[in-house]
């Protein structure tokens, strides 16, 4: 029964997340930890719904203890370095993206790691990540308000002021992708958010708004 009723749980924790309703889903990982406040995931779940609500210093302590409690890994590394990233510590994201990239099998992921570990070697360019985090933080509220060319707007301000934001650039693609005259700017767009992330959305992205620039080039 209780692992039934986990599962239902789980799922409505992990749904609420992937919308980014982060505060439904911190009630029901909270749920699961209450229950279990030791098993394998707990800890890191809590940590990315804490990012997602911008509470940076309880998602490090999730992710710290995290840690503590299963060994150090490319997972626990990566997550450790995007807190950082966005939080605005530039000694300790290039720290644990350096470390990332030491235990990175993938290339995607490797090309990403290093562009960042670069970007932090420079108080210049660094400053700009925050900048680039609140620009597309701002687009996505135009966007769900059907601003589309604030959005757009935004959006390109995103990319410019950090060109690893991959977020930014799927976003970007998305928008382009809404005016059959700019599929190819779409497909831009999505081409370089895939070569810095693999999930699925940005490759299914890409490969939409391919099928749609080949289905406009032939008229």
């Amino acid at each position: 029964m209780l692992s039934i009723r986990r599962k239902i749980v789980e799922r409505f924790a992990l749904n609420a997340f992937v919308t980014g309703d982060y505060e439904r889903a911190e009630k029901y990982f909270l749920r699961l930890k209450s229950d279990e406040p030791d098993r394998l995931g707990a800890d890191h779940n809590m940590g990315l719904v804490k990012l997602g609500l911008r509470q940076y210093a309880e998602a490090e302590a999730y992710f710290l203890r995290d840690r503590e409690l299963f060994g150090g890994s490319y997972l626990r590394s990566r997550t450790l370095g995007d807190l950082y990233y966005i939080w605005g510590d530039r000694e300790k994201a290039s720290k644990w993206y350096s470390a990332a990239l030491k235990e990175s099998e993938d290339e995607v992921d490797k090309t990403l790691l290093r562009e960042r570990v670069k970007i932090c070697s420079r108080e210049s360019s660094f400053a700009a990540v925050q900048e680039s985090h609140r620009s597309f933080e701002a687009a996505v509220l135009q966007q769900k308000s059907g601003e589309l060319e604030r959005a757009r707007e935004m959006l390109e301000l995103a990319v410019q002021q950090d060109p690893t934001n991959f977020q930014a650039w799927n976003n970007l693609g998305s928008v382009f992708m809404e005016d059959p005259a700019r599929q190819t700017d779409a497909v831009s767009c999505f081409t370089r958010a895939r070569a810095y992330s693999s999930i699925p959305a940005i490759v299914r992205n890409l490969e939409e708004a391919e099928k749609r620039a080949g289905e406009t080039k032939r008229g």
